[in-house]
């Protein structure tokens, strides 16, 4: 029965989950010293088509956080 469940939720999971690989290398951020570094953008973009006009407002977040051993990086990238 717990296998059957298992399988369902993967299949929905799966159905309906979507990936992107993207090269995020510019957005890594060193910093020696630091265990927690944020960066954030945002964008705007206004253009006439025509007598269309089109505006377009978005933004990135980047967060890196160390572990307290100061070996392991982790990186969160969100873009809305």
């Amino acid at each position: 029965m717990k296998l059957l469940l298992f399988i369902g939720f993967t299949i929905l999971f799966f159905h309906n989950a979507n990936a992107q690989l993207v090269n995020i290398e510019s957005q890594r951020m060193q910093k020696d010293s630091v265990r927690f570094a944020l960066k954030s953008d945002l964008l705007f973009n206004y253009t006439d088509n025509n007598g269309a006009y089109i505006l377009a407002i978005g933004s990135n977040i980047t967060t890196q956080v160390k572990s307290k051993d100061l070996n392991k990086i982790f990186f969160f990238y969100w873009q809305l």
